[in-house]
């Protein structure tokens, strides 16, 4: 049976791109995220999805009015499915998620730091990024998202980003995390805001803070890789955030 302790009453906003299913994968043998989503909590917790659940909301099938083609694409789709879940790994294989967030720059402690909230948040709320499954909710719960809401930025940075910013003012921007699964229950379900969800909790592998200027520019805010984190060829993330403790407010 699922404890909901650490996790009771949690919760914010769905994230926009990580809450409707998506068709990126319908077209090649690569999985969707909201695919590793389903995959990752039935390979934690030794199941089988109903691939049925999945084809259904897919863009292409829902759209298709034939019944001769809907056909042909459920049978595609199920064989790449299963050949899918085969031969994912969700220790290896992170899921992708990008949310819509407020920033702001705090300058009144020891060293610069970005702030974020997620949009519609409680300030006593964690971060759930749910993703239908039929009638049902799987949702990715990433561990220790709290220790990211004060960003300590290095001095180069601060410089650089400072002229776009007024100081305590919140600004839209958007989080990009990836995340690998490891953990997952079968158990229960947890109530979150009142909705049965299946959790699955996931390590912040990498995320990214960027805010997109009036001019333009695509500003990178903050940015963070664990250091297990498999960097891909051509990636180029400075290491702009370090772990440190709880930041001290100047006098």
């Amino acid at each position: 049976m699922l404890c909901g302790c650490a996790v009771a009453g949690a919760g914010i906003s769905r994230a926009e791109e990580a809450a409707a299913p998506k068709s990126e994968a319908q077209e090649s043998e690569a999985l969707s995220d909201y695919e590793k989503t389903v995959f990752s909590f039935f390979k934690l917790t030794n199941g089988t999805p109903d691939f049925k659940k999945i084809i259904e909301v897919l863009d292409r099938y829902v759209k298709e009015n034939s019944k001769y083609v809907k056909n042909k694409i459920y049978e595609k789709e199920n064989l790449r499915l299963k050949w899918g879940f085969g031969s994912y790994e969700p220790d290896k294989d992170y899921i992708k998620i990008k949310t819509k967030i407020f920033v702001q720059i705090t300058p009144d402690f020891k060293v610069p730091m970005l702030n974020f909230k997620f949009m519609n948040a409680q300030d006593d709320k964690l971060p759930y990024f749910p993703y239908p499954y039929g009638y049902e909710w799987i949702t990715i719960m990433p561990n220790d998202m709290e220790k990211f809401q004060y960003l300590p930025l290095t001095k180069d940075h601060y410089k650089k980003i400072k002229p776009f910013f007024d100081f305590k003012r919140l600004y839209d921007a958007t989080m990009e995390l990836h995340v690998r699964p490891v953990a997952a229950s079968n158990a229960e379900p947890m109530i979150v805001d009142g909705v049965k969800q299946w959790p699955v909790f996931a390590d912040i592998a990498s995320i990214t803070f960027t805010y997109d200027a009036p001019d333009g520019q695509k500003i990178v805010l903050g940015s963070y890789e664990a250091p297990w984190y498999e960097v891909r060829p051509g990636t180029n993330i400075d290491a702009l955030i370090k772990a440190v403790p709880a930041p001290e407010k100047t006098p």
